[in-house]
This record gives structure tokens, sequence and C-alpha cells, in this order.
């Protein structure tokens, strides 16, 4: 079934605050959850909110495209845990939706560099994630951070799976623009643009507390994005990280026909990792790094730059 938040009290007219309204209709959702459409429109996410907090199972939130806006005016640099959406920790979600929606979650220039939790999209703990046309701009932390569901202490944490990112635009985020923590796997991210992402872009970062199961942090496939990265990056211009520790490496990962604007590509403590087809443009330090790594497979990496090497060190045997 199909819930039109205007004809449950929203405004739309990026003034009246609208976050009670549409808090109020998911709640109220059956089991078997539904569609929340926005219709054409502004809908203001106060500051003193902590989002719009997704308490049910089964929902498509959707949206007319770049026209249907939620956005947050300007947090305090001082905020923390302001998201637009974000599921409750120690919860599992399954079966979510976002499709055809503007989420900004209001510019922050020199946010506190210990406070970055200001994500657009918070998901900690799903089974099941569809992510389709959406433009994220403007945030002071992620763009879209996934994680797993349960406390640290859990013998056994609930682990993010079966994700899909497609066809969406990622501009001006000051940490990274999809990042994904803590026991994630079947991603797959396709056919986006990253701009202005003055962290990593893509990250892929399993816990380092050796909590996580290995099992749970595997294949990410990444394939047909543009990436647009700063030249003057404060990050490095990093595009895409794979990023494992000694407790855990991230598993069977493909990155695949990707275009590259000054960005790199760094795989650390991964295993059987895929780089293929890729053009990385305008880059005059090495276009890809790995360390304590094994079996990388790098096929067609054309490097368009005054830098042609890579950087690769493999894991000792």
């Amino acid at each position: 079934m199909i819930y039109n938040v205007k004809n449950h009290g929203a405004a739309g007219d990026g003034v009246t605050p609208d976050q009670g309204v549409i808090q109020a209709l998911i709640d109220s959702l059956p089991a078997s959850g539904g569609v929340i459409y926005f219709p054409t429109g502004d809908y203001l996410i106060e500051d003193i909110s902590a989002g719009i907090e997704i308490t049910k199972n089964n929902i498509e939130f959707r949206g007319d495209g770049p026209s249907s806006k939620i956005f947050r005016e300007s947090p305090s640099p001082l905020a923390n845990d302001k998201y637009l959406f974000y599921t409750p920790y120690n919860v599992m979600r399954r079966n979510l939706k976002f499709s055809n929606l503007l989420l900004n979650n209001g510019q922050i220039e020199d946010p506190n560099p210990s406070i970055m939790r200001l994500h657009a999209i918070d998901i900690r703990g799903c089974q099941g994630l569809n992510v389709e046309g959406l433009t994220i701009q403007n945030c002071g932390g992620d763009g879209i951070h996934i994680s797993r569901s349960g406390e640290i202490s859990n013998s056994e944490p609930l682990s993010s799976q079966h994700i899909i990112i497609r066809g969406c635009i990622l501009e001006s985020i000051y940490r990274i623009g999809i990042s994904m923590t803590h026991s994630c796997s079947n991603i797959t991210i396709s056919g986006c643009t990253f701009k202005d992402i003055d962290d990593f872009s893509i990250k892929m970062e399993p816990g380092s507390t050796g909590t996580d199961s290995p099992e749970l942090n595997a294949g990410l496939v990444v394939s047909h994005c543009m990436f647009e990265i700063p030249s003057s990056s404060d990050f490095s211009s990093k595009s895409i990280g794979i990023i494992g520790n000694s407790y855990f490496h991230p598993r069977q990962a493909s990155i695949l026909h990707n275009i590259v604007h000054h960005g790199e590509i760094q795989i650390h403590h991964a295993e059987d990792v895929l780089i293929a087809h890729n053009t990385i443009h305008e880059r005059v330090a090495p276009p890809m790094s790995a360390e304590n790594a094994t079996t990388i497979f790098i096929e067609a990496l054309s490097v368009n730059s005054s830098c042609m090497s890579c950087s690769v060190r493999s894991k000792p045997a």
C-alpha cells in the first residue's frame, strides 16, 4: 500500500517541520509495511531531532526524484547523531528501500573532527537494503553508513547483508560517501557518481576488536561508477578502500569498469580482490596501493596521468 505523506499531514513547504508527521506514519504501519511516498516538496527535519527512525520492516521511501527533498537545516558544529533516516541500534531491520529522493543533511564547513556521525542514512543492521536513484549531498559525516546490529559484547553480531546501491549521486560529503563497517556482506554498488568527497568515496572496513565474523566481511562489487575526487582533498584523494586489519581481512571483492579522476584505490589486509577494466585520470601519485593483501588480480588498469606505477606489497608467506 502507498501512503502519501502529504495526505497524512506533512507540509513539504521547506518551513514547517515534518519529521513528527513522517515518524507517526512509519510507526503506524502494519507488519507488512508499505510505501512512504514523498511527492514533490521540501520536507524539513528539525535540528533538535535525531532524524526519522525506521521502526518497521518492509518499507520503501519513495519520491519523485530531486524535486522530493528531505533536508535538515545546518546542525550545530558540536552536533552528533543527526541523521535524516536511521535504524535503531541492536535491532535487525529487513527489506528496506530508498528510491528517487534528494537528501540534504546540512552543510558543515568545519565540523569537530572527533564528532562525525552526521550521516544522511545510518543503517545499523539490515537484511535486504535497496537504495536507488538518490541524490545525497552536504553531509558532515557519511552519505550512507551501513554497519551491523548488536552490541560489541554480543558473541554473534548480526550483520547487514544483501545490499544494492545503484544510480545514486553523492556530493559534498565531509567524510565517506558510502561506508560499510563491522560485518557487512553481499553488497553491490553500481552506476553511482561521487563528487567532492573528502575521505574515501567507498570504504569497506571491518571492526578492529576481534568480534566480527570473517565470513561477514565479504562480497563487495563496485562497478560502472564515476569518482570525481577533488585534487585538493585533505585525505589524499582516496576513491575506493577495502581496508582490513590484523583481526579480519575483507574477502571476495571486485572493482570493475569504474572511472576515477584524481583518486586512488587502496587495498590493505584483504583477500581475493579483482580489479579490472578501470580508468584513472590525472593522478600524479600512484593510482593504486596494496599492503598486506593476498590474491589480488589486476587486469586492464588504464592510468592517464604522469604516474604510471602501482605500489603493491603483498602479505608475506
